[in-house]
């Protein structure tokens, strides 16, 4: 794994972007295409943007953390 592909709604709490879906990605070691996972988590119909958290190239991803309250607003990739 080397991060993660991420949809955040908008506006969905008070104009606050919150992790809507998540999904996986993975490169080969040795380079090649990065593909990912199929998102997991339930959509909603706020509009939304796609970001993907990496790690610097020739890292891998050990570890995901998140900070959730009433919802999750964030999401960190932990590299090694």
């Amino acid at each position: 794994m080397t991060g993660v592909h991420v949809r955040e709604a908008v506006g969905a709490f008070g104009g606050t972007p919150i992790v809507d879906q998540l999904a996986v990605r993975c490169t080969p070691i040795g380079g090649g295409m990065t593909v990912r996972t199929a998102f997991q988590g339930q959509p909603s119909f706020n509009p939304e943007i796609f970001v993907d958290r990496d790690c610097p190239e020739g890292k891998v991803a050990v570890g995901i953390r998140g900070r959730q309250g009433a919802v999750m607003d964030q999401i960190v990739v932990r590299c090694r």
